[in-house]
């Protein structure tokens, strides 16, 4: 908390470049006892965090770190929310990569045309950036369309009221923690995935209006405005507490649920219209109460900028 709230806005990054560097510097290897899992998992978020911001490739994305099962058994058949976290951090960590190269193929796209003019090889060469790029985004959007049916499937195997007691011994410490509210923290992984697959999204929009011979069927970009307008609905009702967005399904459980919510109102924000002043002020005011401090529009844009960068 004192990190959030302290004035120095780079306090916050510095301390998470800090513990990226921490975790990368003990080696895949030294993660194997349930505790050392469970550090891993709590801080898969920030190291993904702090590649967005510094535009780098995330470590949890290399082969001796991808797929490593923070929170299941490692069988694939597993259908458990275990399961669908691991899943989502996995297709998470490949986010930063893809907006990095995003901005590397704009940026030269732009400033190559700019000096070098229309040649024949350099429009190829772009091309072929740029279906390398949209190919690999595609299927990135495949991959969370698939997870957002593993979630359904998921739903229907959990209770419907949890004891947040069960399991515990006599001298364990009490503590609540994920696997406690498996109905809240499923829920708190779908907005997650939501807001990643707007980014995609919008990732994949923007490439479109490039020039390349990777072209999907024609209604495909329809399709997406469309899915772009349902996640970003779907996670305005799920994380605003109103009257009118369904307040008794809004817990998102305990305070390190409810801080990750920022993610995903940040994505949303982003996605709003520019004329929907009243919903655009009901996001900042969530925000407010969740950093116990004022937000504006124009720092919730540097914000996103910061993080979501070329495909905003």
């Amino acid at each position: 908390m004192q990190m959030i709230m302290n004035d120095d806005s780079t306090a916050y990054t510095r301390h998470v470049a800090g513990l990226s560097k921490f975790v990368y510097s003990r080696g895949p290897a030294r993660y194997k006892t349930p505790f050392e899992l469970a550090l891993l998992d709590s801080m898969r978020g920030p190291i993904i965090a702090i590649s967005l911001i510094t535009r780098t490739s995330c470590f949890l994305d290399e082969p001796e770190w991808k797929n490593i099962p923070c929170c299941h058994s490692g069988n694939v058949d597993e259908v458990s929310v275990g399961r669908g976290k691991d899943c989502l951090s996995w297709l998470f960590c490949k986010l930063p990569e893809i907006l990095r190269d995003l901005r590397s193929y704009l940026i030269g796209s732009h400033t190559r045309w700019k000096r070098n003019g229309q040649s024949q090889d350099l429009r190829d060469s772009l091309a072929a950036m740029r279906d390398d790029l949209l190919s690999r985004v595609l299927k990135q959007y495949h991959d969370l369309n698939d997870l957002e049916k593993y979630y359904e499937a998921v739903v229907t195997t959990l209770p419907e009221h949890s004891d947040i007691m069960l399991g515990r011994t006599v001298n364990e410490p009490f503590l609540v923690v994920e696997r406690d509210l498996p109905r809240q923290t499923l829920r708190f992984l779908e907005d997650h995935r939501a807001g990643i697959q707007i980014l995609i999204i919008l990732t994949i929009r923007k490439l479109l209006d490039q020039p390349g011979q990777l072209q999907p069927s024609p209604g495909f970009p329809h399709t997406l405005v469309v899915e772009c307008n349902r996640l970003r609905d779907n996670l305005l009702r799920s994380n605003l507490e109103d009257d009118d967005w369904e307040p008794e399904s809004q817990q998102h459980g305990p305070d390190f649920m409810r801080m990750g919510q920022n993610f995903t109102l940040r994505v949303a924000f982003a996605v709003i219209p520019k004329d929907d002043s009243g919903t655009r002020e009901r996001v900042l005011g969530k925000m407010e109460a969740l950093f116990c401090k004022a937000w504006t529009v124009e720092e919730m844009d540097w914000l996103n900028e910061m993080t979501f960068g070329m495909c905003l």
